[in-house]
């Protein structure tokens, strides 16, 4: 509830005059007795009589962040920023323990968890519906990855790949912990193939925190049609273009090719002619 109260806190310092009197009638009906603190009774007649029915029962106990039986001016300030802007955000999981989501996130920890094991159930439905071409490249693919031959591809390995391939955002030992559902430590084949699902499907990362984003996000059109932009051109955040070579660059580098590289290129064929003979969603 923290940084909805910095928010509201923010929305409040620059308050139109209009929105400043509405505010303050907010404030008139809600503290019956006008004594600066709304109690949860009046908060509860405030409520019912206003007909908002789509709050969460427990809304007053998370703004009484104190517990102190009431609200205060900067609760009341955020309960109304609540109401008047829409920030009631629901989580979409089934039988989510937490469905209010407080702070920036579009969904709460466990839901988050149960939809990358749901990236690896779909990747893994993709790879049973695909052509023998595509399972055999696939399992090459694998194994270029296992480079010691053990059957499963380790923290070391997986950094090495991803670094190659300049994944940087996802070549982390965080990102290698959420794809291992099994938290065995390793990435199994179906692990893999939920990492190829990701880099190929575009699934994007918060262009403010850098962390995953699994499930369902949203963003505006201008960003959707221009999806290298971490942030809308209309935004604070000055967008800089990163030089793709230095001025004394005279030598090209080729480094030895690998064979992960190769065997991802013949994977990348493969799905492609695959994809124009059938539809696929990625």
């Amino acid at each position: 509830m923290e940084e909805m109260r910095g928010a509201a806190m923010a929305y409040y310092a620059k308050m139109s005059e209009v929105q400043r009197q509405s505010f303050e009638k907010f404030k008139s009906l809600i503290d019956g007795n006008g004594d600066g603190k709304v109690s949860f009774e009046e908060y509860f007649d405030y409520i019912s009589i206003q007909g908002y029915n789509h709050l969460p029962w427990n809304l007053f106990q998370l703004l009484d962040e104190n517990s102190r039986g009431y609200l205060d001016f900067e609760e009341c300030v955020t309960l109304f920023y609540m109401i008047t802007c829409n920030r009631f955000v629901f989580c979409g999981g089934n039988d989510c323990k937490s469905p209010l989501l407080l702070g920036l996130h579009f969904v709460c920890v466990e839901c988050y968890r149960a939809t990358m094991k749901d990236l690896v159930k779909t990747a893994e439905l993709y790879y049973q519906k695909s052509s023998s071409d595509i399972k055999t490249a696939a399992w090459d693919f694998f194994m270029s990855l296992d480079n010691n031959n053990d059957g499963k591809v380790s923290l070391h390995e997986f950094l090495g790949f991803m670094c190659d391939k300049g994944h940087v955002k996802m070549g982390t030992s965080q990102f290698f912990k959420e794809l291992d559902n099994d938290n065995n430590g390793t990435l199994e084949f179906m692990e893999v193939m939920a990492l190829y699902y990701i880099i190929k499907s575009g699934r994007p990362f918060c262009g403010g925190c850098a962390e995953f984003i699994p499930g369902m996000y949203f963003t505006c059109s201008v960003c959707f049609d221009n999806g290298n932009d971490l942030f809308c051109p209309s935004s604070s955040v000055t967008i800089t273009q990163e030089p793709t070579s230095t001025t004394n660059a005279v030598v090209l580098y080729e480094p030895k090719t690998r064979t992960s590289d190769h065997v991802y290129s013949l994977l990348e064929v493969a799905i492609g002619t695959a994809v124009g003979n059938l539809c696929t969603i990625l």
